[in-house]
């Protein structure tokens, strides 16, 4: 209903979850509404035969991180903020993170939305489906568009199996040209 008045009225909506606000995604530039999808933050399912997970848009990353990990899963995409951050704004930003070199972004990650178009549709994007090319693929038009085609409010997320093993580097150079000539 608030998507249907918005639109009635020629008013923007700035969709806000968490966050350090870093990237500028919620950044309000002119009179707006700005909507929060905090308290949409629950991790309403781990199935563990599909190795998928369902969550609202407001669900805080870190969290979901280690609620998974709890369960023998991994979900690799950890934004610098990831303990502040939603999965709802990874999302609409397509986070990725220092793994995303080995693992990949947010977008190789979702299977599945649920939300709303910015005109107040309802819309149910894919699911649990590993394989799913049926159709425009309107889920990675959603994804990364900062919020500004449509308000997502859950998704389906593909998980790993829990690594056995993990190690942090941190490497130290003097220079670029040295970085550069280590590789």
């Amino acid at each position: 209903k608030l998507l249907e008045i918005a639109n009635q009225t020629k008013t923007a909506i700035i969709l806000r979850g968490a966050g350090t606000g870093t990237t500028g995604g919620a950044s309000v530039t002119k009179p707006a509404i700005v909507l929060s999808l905090a308290k949409l933050d629950r991790l309403l399912e781990i199935d563990p035969i599909n190795r998928v997970a369902t969550v609202q848009a407001g669900m805080i990353t870190g969290k979901f991180q280690k609620a998974v990990e709890e369960n023998g899963f991994f979900y690799p995409p950890d934004p610098a903020s990831l303990n502040i951050c939603t999965l709802g704004g990874n999302v609409a930003e397509n986070a990725g993170g220092p793994r995303a070199l080995k693992y990949g972004v947010t977008r190789d990650y979702v299977l599945g939305l649920e939300g709303f178009w910015a005109n107040g549709t309802p819309f149910k994007l894919g699911g649990k489906l590993y394989k799913n090319v049926a159709g425009y693929d309107l889920m990675r038009l959603l994804i990364g568009s900062e919020g500004t085609l449509g308000l997502i409010t859950s998704m389906t997320l593909k998980l790993l199996p829990l690594p056995s093993y993990t190690q942090d580097y941190l490497l130290g150079f003097s220079s670029i040209s040295d970085a550069v000539s280590w590789l």
